[in-house]
């Protein structure tokens, strides 16, 4: 019988010989071997050790991404808007999330109500609230502010010409 090119040549499988006709599955079975006995032979695919680790790894560091990419920003989204709608006050003009305008007349723990026009009120849950165009609190606090920078300037143009009265005094 001729030798097989298959039996000569050698691959990257293992050839395991085995005297054992009971083989597990994956076996192949060779009538006539260089020997001209019957033997069969059990193919071993050669396979990386580390690979359970690599798809673990992989799994951790898509997840990772996932979580940094998608959930945490969303989340820091939420608690934005809720802090904000939790701070409206009376007085504050807000824009609801279908584009309604209006100044917030009252507030209770689970609806605000706000005032469209002149006479017009209508009443809607916190949670439709979109944004804060103007807050009643911040409007104060500007004015006292620009109060006081006026106070600043006044003293510095009076330092100025209180400075240029001395150099010209000085000068005669």
């Amino acid at each position: 019988m001729p030798v097989s090119a298959a039996w000569v040549t050698p691959t990257r499988l293992a050839a395991v010989r085995t005297e054992d006709k009971t083989s597990p599955a994956g076996t192949a079975f060779v009538s006539a071997g260089p020997t001209g006995r019957s033997t069969d032979v059990q193919l071993a695919a050669s396979s990386s050790g580390g690979s359970s680790w690599s798809l673990l790894f992989m799994m951790a560091l898509i997840f990772g991404a996932m979580y940094f990419l998608m959930i945490r920003p969303q989340q820091r989204r939420r608690r934005a808007v809720e802090s904000m709608q939790s701070a409206i006050g009376v007085g504050d003009e807000i824009v609801t999330v279908g584009g309604l305008y209006g100044t917030v007349v009252d507030i209770d723990d689970e609806t605000v109500t706000l005032e469209v026009s002149p006479g017009v009120e209508n009443r809607y849950a916190r949670a439709a609230i979109g944004r804060v165009v103007t807050s009643a609190a911040v409007d104060e606090d500007d004015e006292v502010d620009e109060d006081a920078d006026d106070v600043e300037d006044v003293e510095d143009v009076v330092d100025e010409t209180t400075d240029a009265v001395k150099a010209k005094n000085a000068k005669d």
